[in-house]
Parts: structure tokens; sequence; C-alpha cells
């Protein structure tokens, strides 16, 4: 269910139906009756970002009767969602165009959005695309651990063609869908290629490797100590072009600053770390180790990706941008909406403290798990993967939070595992609520620990209990209630 939720928030984000432009959307809108007159209102706009790997909270406070408005840096049309007390829409953002909207009460007195300039989704084709988005999740969710039956016996860029044929034969449920308009299917189809089969399967080729190997070798090598993956050459990024990165319809996707960000982690690709090179400069660089895999050279991909450079040491590195990077933004982007973005970020990352995190060894990422669990040697551990943006993995933590305080008088060690992804302010803010030891991972921390602890990946929330005698015993993707996850604790005791 989680995926199908996600799946179609990430095609409502995505749905682009036009060129791209770098401007801003200026919505404005009025609230009428249904309230006490003086009542505040809250108005949330929630908007996808290419920079950051999250959703933008917009959000303004009204009083009934007042007008209320909004300008929203966005670089192509992209759906984002209102939320008003009582009601809810999917609203098209256009750059430079201005949406006006009112939140009135219907016949039966429910508050209803109403158009004035601009246009939404109806609720019939939000219907239809949970609908699909269930059906196409499950698709996926069991599509996640197949693989060739010996991946060992074919080239890795024959693997990547046959996962290419793969994808194209399971997305035929969508393409042959005749309830969803033209333009949402041919967005969700681009959804599901970046959401899911990119990061999960053609990204991860090491990952599926190993466990295609374990799959073969596992009783005589059951830890898949003597596995070594296939080296990777740049070619076998050539699937990069079915991807189709350049256009308007992949630019707002949810997870498509997740994807340049993966990109550029890979070392086979060869890409530079920004720091303070002019941007210019990292990008002439890049477009020659990127364009021939790609299948262009120009375009607002190769800005993205070097604001994603940028981005990515402010929230993994948690380093703020130097005064260099800082003057070398602004003398290169003519897109004054990712200048705005990166320079809030940088606010952002001036500020971070981490005093509600614990402090992490300083050992390579091989030897980090090792050493987190090394203090705590004889005692049951838990350990929760979880993100500042994952709503369950919150809950769950609050749930079980008096329960927590009983299994820690028992020795019980709770460590938890956020990603780079989260905010740093509300990782604080939750740790020092919830108590327990909290690690802020960088991506290749958290890549590697998914692997080491699951041959493929960790999504959130996970749930691993360790025994006395430090060995895996439970992995639980969703939290179980309150009561079994006790029971379960206790019973390692």
């Amino acid at each position: 269910m989680r995926a199908s939720l996600y799946l179609l928030l990430c095609l409502l984000f995505a749905s682009c139906h036009s060129g791209v432009s770098s401007d801003y959307a200026y919505v404005s809108g009025k609230i009428e009756n249904g309230y006490a007159d003086g009542d505040s209102i809250i108005v949330t706009f929630t908007v996808p970002n290419p920079i950051m790997n999250e959703r933008t909270t917009y959000q303004t406070q009204v009083v009934n009767g007042e007008e209320f408005s909004f300008t929203i840096p966005v670089v192509c049309p992209v759906y984002a969602i209102l939320v008003s007390s009582g009601c809810h829409g999917t609203i098209l953002l256009e750059p430079g165009k201005e949406i006006e909207l009112e939140i009135v009460p219907d016949s039966s007195g429910v508050q209803q959005i109403q158009m004035i300039r601009g246009s939404q989704l109806s609720k019939q084709e939000e219907s239809d695309l949970n609908e699909v988005s269930m059906a196409l999740a499950e698709m996926m969710m069991s599509d996640a651990n197949v693989s060739v039956s010996d991946m060992n016996s074919i080239s890795p860029e024959a693997w990547a063609d046959s996962t290419l044929i793969r994808m194209n034969k399971d997305l035929v449920v969508l393409t042959d869908d005749e309830k969803l308009p033209i333009d949402l299917k041919q967005s969700y189809y681009h959804c599901c290629k970046l959401f899911f089969y990119l990061p999960e399967l053609f990204f991860k080729y090491e990952a599926h490797a190993k466990l295609n190997y374990l799959r073969k070798n596992g009783q005589q090598d059951p830890d898949g100590a003597k596995f070594v993956a296939p080296q990777l050459n740049p070619s076998y990024y050539s699937f990069l072009k079915h991807f189709n990165f350049k256009e308007p319809v992949t630019l707002h996707q949810d997870a498509y600053a997740k994807a340049l960000k993966m990109l550029l982690t890979k070392e086979a690709l060869g890409i530079l770390p920004i720091g303070d090179m002019p941007v210019g400069e990292w990008v002439k660089d890049t477009q020659s180790k990127l364009s021939d895999l790609l299948g262009f050279k120009e375009g607002l991909f190769y800005d993205l990706l070097a604001a994603n450079a940028y981005e990515a040491q402010m929230a993994n590195d948690l380093q703020p941008l130097s005064d260099k990077q800082q003057e070398n933004i602004r003398a290169y982007f003519s897109n004054q909406a990712i200048v705005d973005i990166l320079m809030g970020e940088n606010e952002k990352a001036k500020a971070w403290d981490v005093r509600g995190m614990a402090e992490k060894p300083e050992v390579p990422k091989e030897q980090l798990l090792e050493a987190i669990f090394a203090p705590h040697a004889g005692k049951v551990i838990v350990v929760d993967f979880w993100a500042t943006w994952c709503g369950p993995c919150v809950e769950a933590m609050y749930l079980f939070k008096d329960a927590k305080k009983e299994l820690v008088k028992k020795d019980v060690v709770f460590i938890y595992f956020v990603d780079s992804s989260s905010s740093i302010d509300r990782c604080n803010k939750i740790a020092n609520e919830i108590g327990g030891l909290h690690y802020f991972l960088t991506t290749d921390e958290w890549n590697y620990l998914s692997y080491q602890i699951d041959e493929l990946n960790i999504y959130t929330p996970t749930y691993l209990l360790f025994d006395k005698n430090g060995k895996l015993v439970e992995k639980k993707f969703r939290f179980p209630g309150v009561s079994e996850m006790q029971q379960k604790i206790e019973a390692l005791l």
C-alpha cells in the first residue's frame, strides 16, 4: 500500500504538459463561508523539488473571507497538492502562469475547490490513478527480487538489456489501460521507470549479482564471502538513454532528484566532485562523460545535475556552501528558481544542529555497523531504519515510546538510522523526544548498510532485531504493532 501511494503522488507531481522554462507559478485564492468570521484556516501547497529529494511545502494562514497568495518556483508544469480545512485538490502549476481559485462549500456544506483560472484533476481521475497505482505497485514489488538464472554467464550490459525488455513488458499493463487520459498515462509511465526500475534494478546491479550468487551457491558460501561483483564499465550505463532525462515529463518526478544523486555516486562514470570548480567547467567535463550514454549533450538536465551535486554536499556531508561556491552558483545559473532553492538550502545547512544525534564512529562504511554495535555486546539490539518524510516511521516511534522505556530497563538497545534525504531539524526534534541512539547516515553509508544487511534494499520503515550474540533474528518491513513488537523483543531477553 505504501508503494502504491508513493507511486500515485509521484505521478501527480510529474505530469508536465509542455516545454521547459524558468519561472514561478503564481497562485491566488479566497476562502468563503463554511467557517466562522475571524477563524484562521491553514492553506498548504506541497510541490515536488527537482533539486532536493523531498517535497517542498508552502503554507499560509488565512482568515475566513480573506485572500491568500503563493509564489512558487517551478521548472516545468507540475501537479501539486493543495490542502485546506475539509478539502484537498491536485492543482496544475505552470511557469509564469497565474492560478486563481476559491474554496467554498457545496450544497451539502462540504468545502470544495473551484478553479477560476487554471485546472485541477477531477475526483474520477484521482480515483482511476489510485486504482492503477495499486496494481502497478503490486507488480513491481513482486518483480523486485526476480533475476536471471545465472547472471555470471552474461555481461552486465547483456543483463541491462534483458532488464529493459522486462521493464517494457511490465509497463504494457499501463500503456494498455483505457481509463487514464493519454497525458497522465504517459506521465505515469515515466514515473514507474524512474521510481522503481532505475534505482531498484539498473542502479543495483552489484546487489542483484550478489543475490543471484547466493541463490546458486548459498550452501557452499552462505555469507557471500567469496563473491566478487563484476567490474562495471561506463558502457553498462547505456540504459540511461531509455529514461528520458531531458524530457519535461520527467523533470518534476518525486524520484528525479534521487536518481540524479544516485547517478553522481557511480564510480564507473567518473563524475568529479563539484567543489569550488566553476559550474560551467564542471558541466563541460560531465557532459563529455555522460552525453553518449544519455543521448544528449545540452539541456536543463546538466544544470539540475550540478545543482544536485551542491545539494548532496549539504545533505550528505552536512557542509554548507563555501563563499566561492555561492559566487559560482550566482554567476552560472540563469534559472533564478535554482539559485533561490540552493541558497535557501544553504541557510538551513548553516543552521543545522546535530546535538540530538549520536556521534558516529569515524570509521569506513564497511566497519560502521560493527563499530556502532561494539559498545553494546551481550545486549539485544533493535535497529530502526527511518526517514523524517516517512509518516508510518514517525508514527510508530511515538506509538512504541512507552513500551521502549520499559525495555531499555532490561538492557535492550534502540538504534535509529536516518537517511540523508531527511530534515536535520526534524531529526533532532524527534531524537530528543523519542530517545535512543540516532545516527544520521550519508547516502553511501545507507546504501552500504542496506546491502550488508539485506542484499537488495532497506525500505522505510524497516526493523531489525539482533539477539545477545549479535545475530540478526528478525526483520520487519512495517511496524507490526506495539504488542507484537514488544513480544518479539522480550523473547530474545
